[in-house]
């Protein structure tokens, strides 16, 4: 019996390292979601633009220099103006706006709605001047189709227009081009996923027009992003955007677990052997070494403690079937070292 437990094991293993990942609705940020990220500047070299099928991403040299967090709150947070022309919105993020000549504009969302069908943004909102100024989207601005399939292409245009008494004209118009081009195994510089690329080449259109002295004018942005998304991650668990306009101007994020206790001497990440993995109602731990009263600790990847135990023993068997579908990370540390995995629940 046990012998049949192992093939099949490695039966599944075998499949999903040759099979793309499936990307959908689950996969979505959602209100309450704190994701931790690395920000780096430089690309050590690493080509991000080349992509296939069954391909290997290796980016385990980035070096971060800075911590990112993507903070995903309710709408109604953001204010009665906002969950007003906003109610069919899942969610909103915080932003950083743009800087605009004349006119002060702070604290800024993105409000995105999640569906079956499409992850997309309805629009954004920000204070002009202290004042909460909603900006809808006529249609929305669809980052993916789902499920996300390989080959897929789409496109979708989005344009927002107000008129701001005492200041005049604002609008925001985006055109956006997606294409699913690649899947594969990605390498980060703590952590490995099967993942699947979207490329989008975005364009967007800011136009501002002053009452005061009768006169405006309109700016253009073009952006390209890389996005390489994985089941059970809410968003990418990379992303590579490099701004037009020529140069090197791009801006890297990633996803970097970090165990929680660092307070001893010696940590082995990826050292436990986790299995099934995926799973759908039970994993085994196996430690590589003897503990002595060690923590045994699962968290989510907002960092969300699922469960914290004391055990002695270098096998665990653990019941998962009641925790939502993700990625989750195990860590068991004693006194003298501590030990990292993580799986997939299904």
């Amino acid at each position: 019996m046990m012998k049949y437990f192992c093939t099949t094991i490695l039966f599944f293993a075998a499949l999903s390292v040759n099979a793309q990942v499936i990307v959908d609705h689950t996969d979505m940020p959602v209100s309450g979601d704190i994701i931790y990220f690395r920000s780096a500047n430089n690309l050590n070299g690493i080509n991000y633009q080349q992509t296939d099928t069954a391909y290997t991403w290796d980016f385990s040299s980035l070096s971060s220099t800075t911590n990112a967090v993507d903070t995903f709150v309710s709408v109604n947070s953001t204010g009665m103006v906002y969950s007003a022309v906003f109610f069919q919105a899942t969610s909103a993020q915080p932003i950083a706006m743009q800087t605009i000549p004349m006119i002060s504009i702070t604290d800024g969302y993105n409000f995105y709605k999640n569906s079956n069908s499409m992850y997309s943004i309805l629009g954004l909102g920000a204070k002009v001047n202290g004042f909460p100024v909603p900006l809808k989207f006529d249609n929305q601005d669809v980052l993916y189709n789902f499920p996300v399939t390989y080959g897929a292409m789409d496109t979708s245009n989005s344009e927002a227009h107000t008129n701001i008494p005492g200041i005049g004209y604002l609008g925001h118009v985006v055109h956006r081009e997606n294409v699913v081009d690649g899947w594969g195994t990605l390498y980060l510089p703590a952590d490995t996923f099967e993942v699947i690329r979207v490329k989008s080449k975005v364009s967007y259109y800011d136009t501002i027009f002053y009452d005061s002295i009768g006169f405006g004018g309109g700016f253009t942005r073009n952006v390209t992003e890389y996005k390489w998304l994985t089941d059970g991650f809410h968003g990418p668990v990379l992303q590579i955007t490099k701004q037009g306009g020529g140069g090197n101007n791009i801006t890297v994020k990633y996803y970097n677990h970090i165990p929680t206790d660092l307070s001893v001497g010696s940590i082995n990440q990826g050292s436990l052997k986790v299995f099934p993995n995926p799973a759908s109602d039970l994993i085994a731990i196996e430690i590589p070494g003897p503990v002595d009263e060690a923590i045994l600790t699962v968290t989510d990847i907002t960092g969300r403690v699922l469960t914290k135990t004391m055990i002695q023993q270098q096998h665990i068997v653990l019941p998962v079937s009641q925790w939502q579908k993700g990625i989750y990370f195990v860590q068991i540390s004693d006194s003298r070292e501590t030990y990292c995995g993580k799986f997939i629940k299904y």
